[in-house]
């Protein structure tokens, strides 16, 4: 069967087939053929054919006028167009998120017309959010064992100290005891107060903050664990630099790379996070250690999401698991970028890019 011989049975065919919402659109507009519609879109292909696409969409989606731009482009060029994704208001009150493609396809006399493809992607964007507030939680269930751990160290330090000070006899003793007490219990107060603020659910609110207090509430939450591998935290964070964004959400990239560097290190090694503008005036974090390096096949592919390999491969691989992928998403979601590299010399290099419209002067 030949396209141009036999189109009508080959387009309804193909939209009958098809696994997204597919229909044949001429240059004013109208609704020609339609394939077969879900349930969510509330309305049928009997009250789409005949209309305009304004008359079906204009006032429930939000990327009506750049689909208009886009069918008149495709009509006008003959090549494809891609559209930016956007949300869809349907009947029923159910919001959809709409990822279109527009192709040329004229009709059996020849007259131009566009194959407007029409694909929801709400399940995915929602897959997709579980996956990254899963990430994130996975980060919190490691830090929350490393936290859980040196409070128990802590507190029995409280414990040691709070009997010597009912034994000591001397006066400067005892102050010199209640002072260590107090210094111990200021660490356990801040240690649950990082934790407690990187857990808590982020929405879409962005807050301006010091960039070098991102990195450091999570030193914070980590520092025990570095020392305790004898790794040497080397920081140069311009302390002036304020950036406009969601902190929970950098916060949990910032996580990533730091516990990824710590899995990369061994014991007398070094990790140095610089920060400030770059050239372009971008905020700009880089995360350098000179650990084990990931090999360059798997480099490749680091940002795949790979779910086969997580939990205990990820703690001693560390270029296992979606983290950097999801990373990259998260970092990309805020307008930033996140490039990997291989260190000269060995380890790693992660750079964090903020986009300059975040900075605040």
């Amino acid at each position: 069967m030949t396209i141009d011989g036999n189109w009508q049975s080959f387009s309804e065919s193909l939209m009958q087939a098809a696994p997204h919402v597919l229909l044949l659109v001429d240059a004013g507009l109208s609704v020609r053929k339609v394939g077969r519609l879900p349930e969510t879109l509330a309305t049928d292909e009997a009250a789409l054919v005949g209309r305009t696409l304004g008359d079906w969409l204009a006032g429930s989606y939000a990327g009506y006028a750049e689909l208009a731009r886009g069918i008149e482009q495709v009509l006008q060029t003959g090549m494809p167009v891609s559209l930016t994704e956007a949300d869809y208001l349907c009947g029923t009150g159910v919001s959809q998120r709409w990822k279109i493609r527009i192709f040329p396809c004229p009709d059996s006399f020849e007259r131009p017309a566009a194959l407007v493809q029409i694909h929801d992607v709400s399940e995915r964007d929602s897959l997709w959010r579980h996956l990254v507030d899963t990430d994130k939680m996975a980060g919190l269930g490691t830090l929350t064992a490393f936290v859980a751990h040196e409070f128990n160290n802590l507190i029995g330090g409280v414990q040691g100290f709070a009997q010597l000070a009912q034994l000591s006899r001397k006066e400067e003793d005892y102050q010199r005891t209640i002072e260590i007490v107090y210094q111990v219990s200021q660490r356990v107060k801040r240690l649950a107060a990082e934790l407690l603020a990187l857990a808590m659910p982020h929405g879409d609110k962005e807050d301006t903050v010091p960039l070098v207090k991102l990195v450091d509430s999570l030193l914070v939450l980590l520092e025990r664990r570095f020392n305790k591998q004898n790794v040497t935290v080397v920081k140069e964070i311009d302390p002036t630099l304020l950036v406009r964004t969601n902190p929970i959400r950098l916060q949990q990239v910032l996580l990533q790379i730091l516990l990824n560097a710590r899995t990369g290190l061994m014991a007398g090694g070094e990790l140095r996070i610089q920060g400030g503008l770059n050239d372009q005036g971008r905020p700009r974090l880089i995360f350098e250690d000179n650990g084990v390096s990931i090999p360059p096949d798997r480099l490749a592919r680091l940002y795949e999401v790979d779910i086969r390999k997580s939990g205990g491969d990820a703690e001693n691989d560390r270029a296992a698991g979606a983290g950097f992928a999801i990373s990259r998403q998260v970092l990309g979601d805020l307008g930033g970028e996140l490039a990997v590299r291989e260190r000269s010399g060995g380890g790693c290099t992660v750079e964090v890019l903020l986009p300059a419209a975040a900075v605040c002067r």
